[in-house]
């Protein structure tokens, strides 16, 4: 059966393998990557490229550090991941526009 489409990792841009999760990233990812093209990952970039402490050695945020979601704690890369699902999932929308 042919693929409908295939998504490229927003930060190695390699084809995502069909069988593997996407993650969806935030902001923060984006100021750290500039060179980032969309939001969405494969999630090798996400285990080799992640953080481990979003604050410096003083207990604040960096200048310009863009906070996690509201209902996330702010304390590594993983707080700054908005959603993981198959292609399908983070692709097509969940509500009826309007």
């Amino acid at each position: 059966m042919p693929v409908a489409f295939r998504i490229k990792c927003c930060l190695c841009r390699k084809n995502v393998p069909l069988r593997g999760d996407v993650v969806a990233l935030d902001g923060e990812w984006q100021r750290r990557y500039p060179d980032m093209v969309g939001t969405l990952a494969c999630e090798r970039c996400v285990f080799d490229r992640g953080w481990n402490c979003c604050t410096t050695d003083r207990g604040g945020f960096p200048a310009g550090h863009i906070a996690a979601p509201e209902d996330q704690v702010d304390i590594d890369s993983w707080s700054h991941h908005l959603d993981r699902g198959t292609h399908r999932a983070l692709v097509t929308p969940t509500r009826a526009p309007g």
